[in-house]
């Protein structure tokens, strides 16, 4: 654990199975409750979740993909702290250990740095990853939605109190797969996504759901709002395919960005920092006056 009590990049890692440790998940099942437990532990301590999060995303963001595309099988029954988790394989393909930990490290700089390298290797890695995603999901969202629609065992989504003993976990979480879709979709490109739209799976299985879940949740919970996101660039809505390609541009790491002292705002012959890669700065001397800020967040990455 780090020095707060709440998890560190090498507790994600252990318990991703990246690393081996003491406490480490025995099967499947128990490594999902436990990423979510941990995920939303460290989310109380806005300052760590920075910390451990990049310094995950330097360490082992490869590793974590490699899993997240070829994930061990779950086991056949799994206990977890005495209770026997029903997270059926499928679920566990759509919504894994590996994708809440994807969808936690949104948003970081590390993330982006890893979708935009221009390493062979992690271009191989990444590449398909939205449509990887949108399959995965478009097997299992048939399911889902016979379980949240009027009349459903959850039909009280997002509105009922959560519980891990659910019939549908992977449901009582149907945030967060739409959300690491949308995402993902963004950095596709122009061409993938014309043809990912046309597959029947997406365009005759997962699209009318989506459009489903925007309709329903619009305006009452963020399921509404991340699921008319993919449905917008899945069916190339103009606006939202100008909006993704804005998405690439503004993360994309070392350009279009402001020196990262928070008083300057230039934009003009920004270096990187020579460690991270994450951070640019105008000058030297901004550079040196945000360092003691900077550097708890500055890791060399393994790509």
């Amino acid at each position: 654990m780090a020095p707060t009590g709440r998890p560190s990049a090498d507790d994600f890692a252990v318990a991703l199975g990246i690393i081996p440790g003491s406490g480490a998940p025995s099967c499947e099942q128990e490594r999902w409750m436990r990423l979510k437990e941990e995920v939303s532990n460290l989310r109380e301590n806005l300052n760590q979740e920075e910390i451990s999060l990049s310094q995950f995303g330097a360490l082992y963001f490869p590793a974590l993909v490699t899993l997240w595309k070829s994930p061990p099988a779950p086991a056949e029954r799994c206990v977890y702290n005495g209770l026997a988790l029903d997270l059926k394989e499928e679920d566990l393909e759509a919504y894994g250990p590996y994708d809440i930990m994807l969808e936690a490290l949104q948003g970081n700089p590390y993330f982006y740095k890893f979708m935009r390298t221009k390493n062979t290797d992690i271009v191989e890695l990444r590449r398909s990853m939205g449509r990887i995603l949108a399959h995965r999901l478009a097997k299992r969202v048939a399911v889902w939605e016979a379980a949240l629609q009027p009349g459903g065992e959850r039909a009280d989504y997002p509105f009922d109190i959560y519980r891990m003993d659910s019939p549908f976990p992977s449901v009582d979480c149907a945030t967060g797969p739409t959300q690491l879709l949308c995402t993902l979709l963004c950095y596709e490109s122009r061409q993938s996504l014309e043809a990912l739209a046309a597959e029947p799976e997406i365009r005759d299985v997962l699209l009318p759901v989506l459009r489903k879940w925007t309709r329903r949740y619009a305006r009452r919970c963020l399921l509404g709002d991340t699921a008319m996101r993919c449905e917008m660039i899945l069916s190339l809505n103009p606006l939202w395919l100008h909006m993704a390609t804005e998405m690439r541009r503004q993360n994309k790491v070392g350009e279009g960005l402001e020196c990262a002292l928070p008083a300057c705002t230039r934009t003009a012959d920004l270096k990187k920092c020579g460690k991270c890669e994450t951070a640019k700065y105008c000058s030297a001397e901004h550079q040196r006056a945000h360092y003691p800020k900077h550097k708890a967040l500055c890791f060399r990455t393994v790509f």
